[in-house]
């Protein structure tokens, strides 16, 4: 079970989580409360990013 790198949920395997580069994780709340989920192609932008990135993204 992973956790998400944001808030710290508990993530099941079935829940399909956006996994980043270094192997963390960020629920489906969390997604929808930044609206990353709106971000065209999120599941390739964070294969290739770390959540350090994601929240520089997030700051700007």
């Amino acid at each position: 079970m992973a956790q998400c790198a944001f808030c710290g949920t508990d993530i099941y395997h079935g829940d399909a989580p956006l996994k980043f580069k270094n192997s963390e994780y960020l629920c489906r709340n969390c997604m929808a409360k930044y609206k990353f989920s709106s971000t065209r192609d999120p599941i390739l932008w964070a294969d290739n990013h770390t959540v350090k990135d994601f929240k520089k993204y997030i700051d700007h």
